[in-house]
Formats: C-alpha cells, structure tokens, sequence
C-alpha cells in the first residue's frame, strides 16, 4: 500500500499538474480577497509606484484587451472569452496528455502554467456577472475578469492583469525559450553528425588509398629472360685434317 502510494505521489510530481492546481487556487484565492476587501477603482497604497494593487474589471481578454463593442455586444463579447478559453484549455490538455511521455520537465511546466492560466480566466468569465460582482462593490455594471496586479513604467501604464495572466505568459515565453533551445541542440547535433560522416568518408577514403598502395606493392615484376647461348655445332671428321 506505502509502495502504491508512493508511486502514485511520483507521478503526480513528474507530471507537474500540481503546478496547475496551485497556481489555479492562488489566481482564485487572490481574486476573492481582492472581491470582498477592495473597491473598483481602488488602489494600495495609495501614494503608487512602480508595482502595487488596483481593483479594475476587465470585459475583455488578458491584460485590458478588448474589443470595445459597447453594451449591445456585451454577452456575444463573454461567450466569444468563454468559447476561447475553453478550447484554449482543451488544446493545453490534449497536448500535454498526447506527448506526456516524450515531453520533458520543460514543456510539462510551461503547459501546467498555461492550463491553470486558461482555467483561472475561464472562472471569472463564466461565474463573475455583474450581479455576482456587484454583491461585493457599489457600481458595477458589467461582467468581468479581476484584475489587481498594476505594473507603471513612469508615465506608461502597463495594462492591469492577475495571477492567470502571468501564468499564461511566463508559460508561453518559457515554452518559446524551450523551442529555441531545442532547435539550436537540434543544429547541434546535425552539424556534429555531418562532421562525423565526413571524417567517416576521410577514413574510408584513405583505408582505398593504402589498399591500392599495397596492391601495387604486391605486383610480381616482370622476369629476366636468360640470354640464349650459342650451341657449338659438333665437328665433321676431316675438317681439322
């Protein structure tokens, strides 16, 4: 029973959806604090700078953008983010479960990342309507993603965002980081392949080149033929007479 057990938490650790569950349950964790302890609008503290808390209701996709349709499009808008995020979190899913074997660390954590960022949004989308939210803050007249998280560069303001933003984006630059490493190790390995077929050809090559040597070498010369000698005719009797 330990033994299952502890194969069962192995595996759970290897696969890096804990990742998903924790980031999923700070994004709502984080949102709901913001909900019942902040106004829209609000932002702490007060006296800004570069980072600090700002309550504002975001319609639209991640980091502020939208597609500014006015009212009579509000719900098209929110079914269009719903439809997007779910099938969003569908691919994720697919990918991650289709290539669980042949992926490593990297990309494991890149999608567990992604996937919570697709599921946190998709709460706010489908669950926070504008008498949900207006349970908690006077005003409010739309549905809406919790955004909190204000970012200023000086004068420029970066778009507000949450915890699921940043999953989706620290996810999808960590995958983009991992397809270039993995192409560069890919140029690699061909060059180092082409170089050891070269020198593989230089060596057979040179193997040809001895082979004929010793063949050369190996060749009979061609014999002497002994000069012929002259045979004396045996005399006649009478001739030294």
């Amino acid at each position: 029973m330990k033994d299952k057990i502890l194969k069962v938490l192995k595996l759970v650790f290897n696969s890096f959806l804990w990742i998903s569950v924790l980031v999923f349950a700070l994004d709502v964790v984080t949102k709901q604090i913001v909900l019942r302890n902040m106004n829209v609008g609000q932002t702490i503290p007060e006296n800004t700078g570069f980072i600090y808390l700002q309550y504002v209701i975001n319609d639209g996709m991640a980091f502020g953008l939208n597609f500014n349709a006015g009212d009579k499009t509000a719900l098209a808008n929110r079914i269009i983010f719903i439809s997007i995020s779910v099938i969003g979190a569908i691919i994720l899913f697919f990918i991650f479960f289709k290539f669980y074997k042949k992926l490593t660390a990297m990309p494991k954590v890149t999608l567990a990342l992604m996937i919570a960022g697709c599921l946190g949004n998709l709460v706010d989308r489908a669950f926070y309507d504008q008498n949900y939210l207006a349970k908690y803050a006077s005003g409010v007249d739309t549905y809406g993603v919790v955004d909190f998280i204000a970012v200023d560069f000086g004068k420029y303001q970066f778009p507000r965002f949450n915890i699921a933003d940043s999953a989706l984006v620290i996810g999808a630059l960590l995958l983009i980081v991992y397809l270039i490493l993995e192409e560069v190790k890919d140029a690699k390995a061909k060059r180092a392949l082409d170089n050891k077929a070269y020198e593989e050809q230089g060596k057979i090559q040179s193997l040809d080149e001895k082979i004929m040597e010793a063949k050369v070498e190996e060749k009979p010369q061609d014999e002497e033929i002994p000069e012929a000698k002259e045979i004396e005719e045996p005399k006649k009797d009478g001739e030294d007479l």
